[in-house]
C-alpha cells in the first residue's frame, strides 16, 4: 500500500500548493487595489479546519477594507449634499478624497461615477462663475453659451441642484439685461440675451414664457421702427427735412442698432455735413474768396437731391463773381464740353509743375512747348508750336519751331499727341484735341479762342463748319468777345439768358445759362491749377 498513500501525500501537497498560490495572487490583486478579486480568490482558500485558517483571515481583512471604503464614499455622498461642497474648494476635497479611496480599492464599481460627477460640477462651477464675469463686459453670447453648457452637464451630476441654482441666476439676469435693452431699442442686444434665457428654459420651462413675451415686444418695435425710416426716407426724398429727422428719431428710440435706421440717419448726417460746407462756401464767398469759394464746391461729394438748386444757384452766383476775363469751360448741351483759353500764347506742361496754361498730367516736361498765335499780313491766324523745355515731332520729324496746319498732330515727348485743327472757316478761334486718353477740366478738347472781334467767334450749331456740334439745332447761336472783352452771345430770332429773352445780341455772364436756336449752354469760369 506504500503507492496509495504516496498518491495521496501527493495530492495533499498539490492542493497546499495552488491554496498558496491564490494567496499570493490575492495579496499582489490586494497590493494594487482590486479589492473585489482578491477577496473572490482568498475565499476561495476560506476552507473549513485549520488549512482554511489563513484564508480565512485575510477575507476578513479584505471585507473591513472594503467596508472602511464603502463608509468612506457614503460620507463623500453626504458632504456633496451639504454646505461645504457647494463651492469649488468643498468639490476638490470631495474629489481628493474619493482619489485616496481608489487608492484603496480601484475596482469599487461607485467610484469613477462618483469621480466623474465631482469633476463635472467642478468644471460647471468654474463656467459659471466665468459666465458671470462676462455678464459683468456685456459678452451676452458667451453666458449663453455658458448656460447651453450647464443644462448639458445635469446628466453627470449626482446633485444637479446648485448648479441649476447657478444657471437660473444667469437665466434671470440675462431676462433683466433683455429687458432694459428692449427698453433702449437695442434689439440685437435684446435677442442675444433672450438666447441665454431660452436655455435655462429647460432647467425651469417658465422662462420659455419669458422669452416669447420680450421676443413678441422687440418684433413690434422692429416693425414700427422700419415703418418709421421708410416714412423719413421718403419724407428725405421730397426734401421735408424738418419732418424726416423727427420720423428718424422717433425710430431711433425704438431701434437704435436697426440697418434701416442707421441709414436713414447717414443720409441725414451727410445732408448736414453738406449743409455746414455750404454756409462755409457762402461765408468765404461774401468775403470775396472767390476762388476758394469755387475750389471747396469742387471737393464736395455727390451732392443729395434737396442740395442740387442751392449748389447750381452757388456756383452761378460764384462764376459770375469771378468772371469770364481768363479761361473758362464751355458746356453746350448735346455737344460736349470745351476748355476755352484765352490770349495769343499759351504753354503746354506737366500738371505735376503747375506752371503750363494748360496742364497735362502726362510724361511731359513742366514747361514742354508753347503756341504762339499770331495775325499774318493777309489777316489770316497762324499757330505755331515751339519747343521750350522738351522735345517736339511732327509727321515723325522733329522740330523746335512749327507753324501747325489743320489736321495735323504733334507728339510731345512720348506718351502725348495733340491734334491741331481749324474746325469754321468762318472763325479765327481753333482747336486742340488731346489723345490718348488725356484730359484737362475733364475734356480733352481745347478751344484756342480768338480774342476781341466777331472774326474770333465760337460757333455753335448743326452743321459741319461749326466748333462744336449740336445735331438738334434749329439755326447757329455765335459767342464772342467784343472789343472791350466782354462775352457776348448772338442769335438770330433771339433767346433767353437765365429765362430772360434777349434779342439778337447780349452780354453773357459766367454761368448763366442760355437758350438760344435749339441749343443750351453755360460757360464756367476755370482756374488753372497750381
Amino acid at each position: 500500500m506504500h503507492d496509495e498513500a504516496r498518491a495521496e501525500l501527493d495530492a495533499i501537497d498539490v492542493g497546499a500548493r495552488e491554496r498558496e498560490q491564490r494567496l499570493a495572487a490575492a495579496r499582489q490583486a490586494a497590493k494594487a487595489g482590486r479589492l473585489r478579486e482578491a477577496y473572490g480568490l482568498a475565499l476561495a482558500d476560506a476552507l473549513p479546519g485549520p488549512a482554511g485558517e489563513e484564508g480565512r483571515l485575510f477575507a476578513q481583512e479584505l471585507r473591513a477594507r472594503m467596508d472602511m471604503v464603502g463608509r468612506g464614499l457614503d460620507q463623500v455622498r453626504a458632504t456633496l449634499h451639504g454646505r461645504t461642497s457647494g463651492g469649488v474648494a468643498g468639490l476638490r476635497h470631495c474629489l481628493l478624497r474619493v482619489d485616496e479611496l481608489a487608492k484603496v480599492q480601484i475596482d469599487h464599481e461607485d467610484i469613477p461615477r462618483l469621480r466623474a460627477a465631482l469633476l463635472a460640477e467642478t468644471a460647471g462651477i468654474d463656467t459659471a462663475e466665468q459666465a458671470v464675469a462676462a455678464l459683468g463686459k456685456g459678452q451676452f453670447q458667451v453666458v449663453a453659451d455658458a448656460i447651453g453648457t450647464l443644462v448639458a452637464q445635469r446628466e453627470q451630476l449626482l446633485q444637479p441642484d446648485r448648479l441649476d441654482a447657478r444657471v437660473l441666476d444667469l437665466a434671470d439676469r440675462l431676462q433683466a439685461a433683455a429687458e432694459s435693452a428692449l427698453a433702449a431699442g437695442r434689439l440685437a442686444e435684446c435677442e442675444r440675451c433672450l438666447v441665454g434665457v431660452a436655455r435655462a428654459a429647460l432647467v425651469r420651462p417658465g422662462h420659455q414664457e419669458v422669452v416669447d413675451r420680450i421676443s413678441s415686444a422687440a418684433a413690434q418695435r422692429r416693425a414700427d421702427a422700419e415703418a418709421l425710416a421708410a416714412e423719413a426716407a421718403r419724407l428725405l426724398a421730397a426734401r421735408e427735412l424738418t419732418a424726416a429727422e423727427q420720423r428718424c428719431e422717433a425710430a431711433r428710440q425704438l431701434w437704435v442698432d436697426g440697418s434701416a435706421v442707421r441709414k436713414v440717419e447717414e443720409e441725414l448726417q451727410s445732408l448736414r455735413q453738406q449743409q455746414a460746407r455750404l454756409q462755409r462756401v457762402e461765408a468765404m464767398a461774401a468775403g470775396g474768396d472767390v476762388e476758394g469759394a469755387h475750389a471747396e464746391l469742387g471737393d464736395m461729394p455727390p451732392t443729395p437731391a434737396m442740395l442740387r438748386t442751392r449748389i447750381f444757384d452757388m456756383k452761378q452766383n460764384l462764376a459770375r463773381a469771378q468772371g469770364l476775363d481768363g479761361a473758362f469751360l464751355l458746356r453746350v448741351d448735346e455737344g460736349g464740353e470745351f476748355l476755352t483759353l484765352r490770349g495769343e500764347s499759351l504753354t503746354i506742361g506737366n500738371l505735376r509743375d503747375g506752371r503750363a496754361d494748360l496742364p497735362i498730367l502726362a510724361a511731359i516736361a513742366g514747361r514742354h512747348a508753347r503756341i504762339q498765335r499770331s495775325m499774318s499780313f493777309h489777316g489770316g491766324m497762324q499757330d505755331s508750336i515751339v519747343a521750350e523745355g522738351g522735345e517736339l515731332r511732327v509727321g515723325g520729324q522733329r522740330v523746335a519751331n512749327h507753324g501747325l496746319r489743320a489736321g495735323e498732330r504733334v507728339q510731345l515727348g512720348s506718351a502725348l499727341q495733340i491734334a491741331y485743327d481749324q474746325p469754321s472757316k468762318r472763325s479765327l478761334t481753333s482747336s486742340l484735341q488731346l489723345l490718348g486718353g488725356f484730359q484737362v477740366a475733364g475734356t480733352d478738347r481745347v478751344l484756342l479762342f480768338k480774342d476781341r472781334g466777331r472774326d474770333g467767334r465760337i460757333l455753335i450749331g448743326a452743321g459741319s463748319d461749326v466748333h462744336v456740334r449740336v445735331p438738334g439745332a434749329k439755326g447757329e447761336v455765335e459767342i464772342f468777345a467784343n472789343k472791350g472783352g466782354q462775352m457776348r452771345v448772338r442769335a438770330e430770332g433771339g433767346g433767353e439768358i437765365d429765362g430772360r429773352p434777349f434779342r439778337d445780341e447780349h452780354p453773357v455772364d459766367a454761368g448763366a445759362t442760355v437758350k438760344a436756336a435749339g441749343v443750351t449752354f453755360v460757360m464756367m469760369p476755370w482756374v488753372r491749377p497750381s
